[in-house]
């Protein structure tokens, strides 16, 4: 159930051209789920990109197909990144579109996003848990 709703809130947050909901409906989705905040879904975790080393990283995805990345390496001050998303359906993916226009990809799974540094390549049940995201 938790799944079809968050596919049914990436979906609404990916068409730009739909109406605003009411202050009363805004109120009953904030009851409804607690895992979402008013600035978008948090997904939260260690995870490892690149090197070995595991990176700290949130990332919230907001209205208007908006996103704010926080990482924080070991013994770094955290990082944060802002920009849009795009949603391709089809693959059920999202592209964090860089200030550079770079795009880094993750698979919406069930109150999970999976980070894949190559999107064409299948990952190992390993290699998913050391690059996944959670839902808080």
């Amino acid at each position: 159930m938790r799944y079809l709703y968050i596919f049914s809130l990436l979906s609404l947050i990916a068409c730009n051209n739909s109406p605003k909901e009411s202050s009363q409906a805004k109120e009953e989705t904030t009851v409804q789920s607690n895992t979402s905040t008013e600035q978008g879904i948090r997904y939260e975790g260690a995870i490892q990109i690149g090197t070995k080393e595991l990176v700290d990283t949130t990332i919230v995805l907001g209205n208007n197909n908006e996103y704010t990345k926080t990482v924080i390496f070991p013994d770094h001050e955290p990082t944060t990144h802002k920009g849009k998303f795009e949603w391709n359906e089809a693959d059920k993916t999202i592209a964090l579109i860089g200030e550079n226009g770079t795009k880094e990809y993750y698979r919406v799974d069930a109150q999970v996003l999976i980070y894949l540094a190559d999107p064409n390549k299948k990952l190992t049940a390993e290699e998913e848990a050391m690059v996944t995201l959670h839902q808080k």
